[in-house]
């Protein structure tokens, strides 16, 4: 569910580029809104996730939108660790993104726009370093 006035806000149609999805909810973040996860929903997906480009463009979205190298690479090095996505999902995942950081000539792969993209890269930062400082 989004509200109709974010939405029409943020032009009314999700962009035709990796990581469309999460993009919606880091604009909802840009603009001061909360997300909520409604974990008690049941839905089947009609087909196996990754299954046209074998994670690959998950790894581009993460340079599309903008995401901070090292956490980039905890997400890949986690997925491969304790998700379905495995290990060869998530070396594809690790060649998408790092194609897209040299450019990619597939309009797919361009990136949003820079306050989003310095947006989720200052987010992801402060996230570091609170595990680190945690840690520590």
């Amino acid at each position: 569910m989004i509200n109709a006035q974010f939405w029409r806000d943020v032009g009314g149609r999700y962009p035709l580029i990796a990581g469309w999805e999460s993009w919606l909810l880091y604009m909802a973040s840009l603009n001061g809104l909360k997300a909520s996860i409604f974990g008690d929903l049941v839905f089947e997906h009609s087909q196996p996730r990754g299954a046209k480009h074998q994670f690959i463009y998950w790894g581009a979205a993460m340079q599309t939108l903008g995401y901070h190298p090292l956490y980039a690479m905890g997400r890949i090095a986690k997925n491969a660790l304790t998700t379905t996505v495995g290990t060869k999902g998530s070396i594809n995942m690790l060649r998408g993104y790092l194609r897209a950081v040299l450019g990619s000539d597939d309009p797919f792969v361009s990136r949003f726009e820079p306050v989003l993209r310095q947006f989720v890269r200052r987010e992801q930062a402060q996230r570091i370093a609170r595990v680190v400082t945690s840690i520590l």
